[in-house]
């Protein structure tokens, strides 16, 4: 503490003992620019961290609305590539659908291949109970496909169950026997637009994960940023206040131990420039004053100057301005007094 308050001596303004220095009987948290600092760079830290929060929330919020649309334009367009009729065909005749399963099976894999999100790809075909779904075809990059005619029980996904009316996406994870995931579904209609089944893509929810950390990478490069401009900023401000204040305090020091000719001389456009001209003023206005004083004292006993200067401070104390002491001319205060006056 000794050395940091010692380092805060400003050699221009005053040559005093560096073990007298004031600044040395303040603690570091008890200065104003580590206050000051420690308020504006809080407060701005306290900013930067909620809107970091609002940052991810809004970025994972649009990663996963543009992952929503990307799902829902993959079913939309699958469903349309289906053709209709052979579709239908291959529902009534064996050997059709085995022919049938492995074109779409072909096909849902390069689609696939070109979205890396997308995991798995698959056709739900309805059932004479309301909420039982079977397989057709499964497709899935990693893991466990579903066999065709395998039940699917959709009672508790009402989102898929909608996507036999029109295309729609859920808004949330589900987590059913084959993971945690994200899905989209669209019907596939005949030409009476009747809906026969419906198409469905999943996103796994690692898939998701990395979404969110993407965002997070995002964020934390941002606030990493902004944390290091607004550091240099707090510290030029502070280094602003403690500079000028250090001088002040070290040149009010040096006055009260006698070093008159002690000044500041700040070149400041504020509230410090300011307070450093009265400084300095004030400075020399008692610089003056001692120097009359030592004149006025050559001429007039001790004992008389020391009587006079008691008088002074007492009328001062009690709020009287009168100034018998030092309001002679110091042409008039230079010159010798008669002999009468001597003693």
């Amino acid at each position: 503490m000794i050395g940091d308050c010692m380092s805060q001596l400003d050699k221009d303004v005053m040559p005093i003992d560096e073990l007298s220095n004031p600044l040395c009987k303040l603690q570091t948290w008890q200065r104003l620019h580590f206050r000051l600092t420690v308020l504006y760079g809080g407060a701005v830290l306290i900013s930067l961290i909620a809107m970091g929060v609002l940052m991810y929330n809004a970025g994972v919020k649009l990663e996963m609305q543009n992952t929503q649309q990307r799902l829902l334009t993959t079913v939309t367009s699958l469903s349309y590539l289906i053709d209709a009729g052979t579709f239908e065909a291959a529902l009534k005749d064996s050997a059709t659908e085995i022919s049938f399963r492995k074109k779409l099976f072909d096909q849902f894999k390069q689609v696939a291949g070109k979205d890396p999100d997308i995991e798995t790809i698959y056709i739900l075909l309805p059932t004479t109970q309301p909420a039982q779904l079977q397989f057709l075809i499964d497709y899935a990059k990693d893991g466990v496909m579903a066999k065709p005619g395998e039940a699917y029980d959709a009672s508790e996904v009402p989102v898929m169950l909608k996507g036999f009316r029109e295309p729609v996406v859920e808004d949330k994870l589900y987590a059913d026997e084959f993971g945690l995931t994200l899905s989209g579904y669209a019907p596939i209609k005949n030409a009476q637009q009747k809906s026969m089944a419906i198409v469905g893509a999943d996103i796994k929810a690692n898939r998701i994960g990395a979404i969110k950390v993407r965002v997070s990478v995002t964020t934390a490069s941002v606030f990493f940023i902004a944390f290091v401009f607004i550091s240099i900023i707090s510290y030029f401000i502070a280094y602003r206040v403690r500079t000028p204040l250090t001088r002040i305090i070290n040149a009010t020091d040096a006055i009260t131990h006698g070093q008159l000719d002690t000044r500041i001389r700040l070149e400041r456009r504020d509230e410090l420039g300011l307070m450093s001209q009265y400084f300095d003023k004030m400075a020399e206005g008692l610089q003056d004053r001692e120097h009359i004083r030592e004149v006025f004292g050559r001429y007039v006993s001790h004992d008389v100057a020391k009587a006079m200067l008691d008088k002074r401070r007492k009328q001062y104390s009690v709020g009287k301005n009168e100034s018998s002491l030092f309001c002679f001319p110091i042409s008039r205060a230079t010159r010798p007094f008669p002999s009468s006056y001597r003693r």
